[in-house]
């Protein structure tokens, strides 16, 4: 998707009062039949992207900014709506300059999610108990797969998607972000990484500065494979893919 060619309708002095609404906008609108969280995940964006989600007009008398995100493919997660409220989910961007006489750039590519929050608002139940057991394996191929390629210590540069739901302790996703270091984290309200920052392109730590398994400093709604420092640009690879059909789908990454 792109703002390119929807001229820019609104401005800095509106409703979230952000240089990041001076360029062209892309709006969507949102009405929850009942009060709920929302995700709006954007991915393959520019640095200059703004994302806002309004209660009315962004120029209209008495609209109140609900959350905004402003910076490399902004993320707003688990934001609250009341049922029955139409909101307003803007796209824009800052205006990139240019050395002259080249004129400004008032838009920008992306892509972007929406979606009701996993769980509906309810936190699912930390639970730190676990069993091992003996399973039969037969380890799939390497060599297929979409290659992911980003730096050391970061999380890959778009929510990656299953192709299905899947559910993890008691709610489903549809996504997750896969990061360099040996495990996935799936967005939220309930998500969180510590000392990183679980957005595409974000920090992603690896080292745990207590004892494990806890709930205060480990990655939580997270699925962690080594959970250890793991650096793709030393000759290595991070591959996925969805095997199967439905309802026998099996997402796949591969280290």
């Amino acid at each position: 998707m792109t703002t390119c060619g929807f001229i820019s309708d609104y401005s800095p002095a509106d409703a979230c009062a952000s240089v990041y609404m001076a360029g062209e906008d892309y709006v969507f609108s949102y009405t929850p039949a009942v009060n709920s969280g929302i995700d709006v995940l954007m991915s393959n964006s520019s640095a200059l992207a703004g994302l806002f989600i309004l209660d009315g007009c962004p120029n209209a008398p008495g609209t109140n900014c609900i959350a905004s995100f402003e910076g490399f493919n902004p993320t707003l997660e688990c934001i609250a709506l009341t049922g029955g409220t139409t909101y307003y989910i803007i796209v824009s961007s800052a205006p990139f300059l240019p050395p002259p006489p080249l004129p400004p750039i008032l838009c920008a590519a992306f892509d972007i999610t929406i979606q009701e929050s996993p769980g509906g608002g309810a936190p699912p139940s930390c639970n730190l108990d676990y069993s091992i057991s003996n399973i039969s394996h037969s380890p799939v191929s390497y060599a297929t797969g979409t290659n992911l390629v980003f730096s050391d210590d970061y999380f890959s540069p778009t929510w990656i998607n299953f192709g299905f739901s899947f559910c993890f302790d008691g709610v489903l996703y549809n996504n997750c972000l896969i990061s360099s270091n040996g495990y996935i984290t799936f967005p939220g309200c309930y998500g969180s990484v510590p000392g990183g920052d679980p957005n595409p392109g974000g920090y992603s730590p690896w080292s745990i500065t207590a004892a494990a398994p806890n709930s205060t400093n480990c990655p939580g709604n997270s699925i962690m494979l080594t959970w250890q420092d793991i650096n793709p640009n030393a000759g290595g690879n991070i591959l996925y893919e969805t095997v199967g059909t439905s309802p026998n789908q099996v997402f796949i990454v591969k280290y």
